[in-house]
């Protein structure tokens, strides 16, 4: 769909469209499919009466691809379509997985992470929604976000995606979006996102309120990320592979995205490992490859950014971004005050190695006392691991919040001991603090294993000079050393918090992962030297 013009077939009568979509809807579902119904200005499925009775006024035009159909696990029929949206003030194409139409009593946007998309939310989730109590009187829209799945990209182009991934763009999309699906005044979306989505989420939770009738955000907590990562030096560790892909990103996008020495992309198929369920991997390969096989680097480019961008540096006042209309007289955003703002909800990962709420979570519980939580037995994938338990708590969080416990309570019970921890709790005031970056550890640490640091911040992250520094030549030698590296920093006493002997992989710094699935293991050292020729990326 990417760059496809939208057909404006003026030449067709509204109502004689009406008439027809029903006819064809009904057509082309009996034979496993489903369908579409040309309007003037919007696409419509055949049982949207909303959509056919048409609206000159729609800020966006639409069209549905095609059509996606499974069985659920209690044997029921379950289809969705694929719907192409143009934003009328970005222009972007956005796809979008729908299920349900807008006459639904509960209504649902879904914002996916990395590495995902929007049809990942139909495998996983729409099974488990359908045997919670809102039965098939739901709807579900889930857009490939900006550059992901066949949503559209500014390619290759670096000039071109400085700002395209800034969340307030985003935002400005969402609106638009919002504007097509018919939420409005008196009837809004509750909206649940995940990693990167959740991000997106509470971003726009903060900023605009008045979009969300409530949220649900799963591994990423609603704020203190950007102050908590410089403090922990665990989550400095963690946080590798977000500066490595912050500041070498061309040559990240370029290496996993492009069919190399013979060989398809390494990306898709490194990936494809977080889709569990029959056929999933294949299909989340594909979908990573096409229609623009640039799609995962394009989830790279979304590092360029924190993900918490609403909040003050000191932490402080967790609302510093709102429309105009949502400002006092001193030009200030009105202050977030909970009691007022939409019910939200926070999921975390016990076993989440990026984003573990025992280092993360309780910090949020001074400015949201009222924020619901639970943490489940999952990895980072939270709605791919337990779809299930994720439909429960959006169940009580809509129908009966009441049964849910808060943050305030799980922090301040007897999980207090555990996930307090130290550097948190030296930064959780109620009103934030000052934030001076612990950066002893990685000095210390430096001291003892200055060989395989150095080549850590000289190359991988490019901690030290903060621009590009990757390219074939210090990866080959990188890639050569990664375990002696590793050994290093797991027997020297300064180097301990670099190591997490319970990763799921085994890994010391987390952008080890990312090269040894990635990279490391797909290419010998002749051939990694090579890429600086291949792929013109020595900076």
């Amino acid at each position: 769909a990417q760059g496809s013009s939208i057909v404006d077939l003026k030449i067709i009568h509204k109502t004689a469209m009406a008439f027809l979509c029903p006819w064809l809807a009904a057509f082309l579902f009996a034979i496993g499919s489903n369908s579409c119904c040309w309007a003037t200005k919007s696409e419509c499925a055949g049982t949207d009466a909303a959509c056919l009775a048409g609206d000159d006024t729609s800020l966006l035009q639409a069209r549905v691809r095609k059509g996606f159909a499974q069985e659920g696990s209690h044997g029921a029929r379950q289809a969705w379509r694929s719907e192409s949206v143009t934003c009328n003030v970005s222009k972007v194409d956005y796809c979008i997985q729908v299920y349900g139409n807008r006459t639904a009593k509960y209504r649902f946007v879904l914002l996916h992470g990395f590495p995902d998309f929007g049809q990942s939310w139909m495998w996983y989730l729409l099974p488990e929604m359908r045997k919670r109590a809102f039965s098939d009187d739901f709807q579900f829209i889930a857009p490939d976000l900006r550059g992901v799945g066949c949503t559209q990209s500014p390619g290759r182009v670096m000039e071109a995606q400085k700002e395209f991934y800034d969340h307030n763009n985003m935002i400005q999309d969402l609106k638009d979006i919002w504007k097509h699906y018919g939420f409005g005044r008196g009837e809004m979306p509750w909206v649940i996102a995940h990693d990167w989505g959740a991000a997106l989420g509470w971003n726009l939770y903060f900023r605009n309120p008045e979009m969300v009738a409530g949220f649900v955000g799963m591994s990423v907590p609603p704020m203190y990320h950007n102050q908590l990562k410089q403090l922990d030096p665990r989550l400095q560790a963690i946080d590798t592979y977000y500066d490595s892909f912050k500041f070498n990103q061309h040559f990240w996008a370029d290496v996993i995205t492009t069919p190399l020495y013979g060989h398809n992309a390494t990306g898709p198929e490194a990936f494809a490992v977080w889709f569990p369920g029959p056929g999933r991997r294949n299909d989340a390969r594909e979908l990573f490859s096409h229609p623009h096989p640039e799609s995962l680097g394009s989830h790279i480019m979304w590092y360029q950014y924190p993900l918490d961008q609403h909040s003050s540096d000191d932490g402080s006042e967790p609302r510093t971004q709102c429309d105009p209309e949502d400002r006092d007289i001193s030009g200030a955003c009105k202050p977030f005050e909970e009691k007022h703002w939409p019910l939200a909800g926070y999921i975390g990962g016990a076993k989440d190695f990026w984003l573990n709420p025992k280092r993360m979570a309780c910090c949020s519980s001074r400015k949201m006392p009222r924020l619901k939580f639970d943490v489940l037995p999952t990895d980072h994938f939270v709605p791919h691991d337990d779809p299930a338990s994720v439909s429960v708590f959006i169940e009580k969080m809509v129908l009966d919040p009441d049964e849910l416990s808060t943050l305030h309570q799980f922090c301040e019970g007897p999980n207090k001991t555990e996930y307090w921890t130290a550097e948190t709790q030296s930064f959780c005031p109620a009103g934030g603090g000052k934030v001076e970056p612990n950066a002893s550890y990685y000095e210390d640490c430096k001291k003892e294993c200055p060989v395989a640091v150095g080549a850590l911040e000289s190359c991988i992250t490019s901690r030290l000079g903060r621009t590009a520094t990757m390219n074939g030549r210090c990866v080959a030698s990188y890639c050569k050393n990664i375990a002696a590296y590793e050994m290093c920093l797991r027997t020297q006493p300064a180097c301990k918090f670099m190591t997490d002997f319970s990763a799921a992989y085994g890994v010391v710094v987390t952008s080890h992962a990312f090269l040894n699935l990635t990279i490391c293991n797909n290419f010998t050292q002749a051939q990694l030297i090579g890429l600086d020729g291949q792929l013109n990326n020595d900076p």
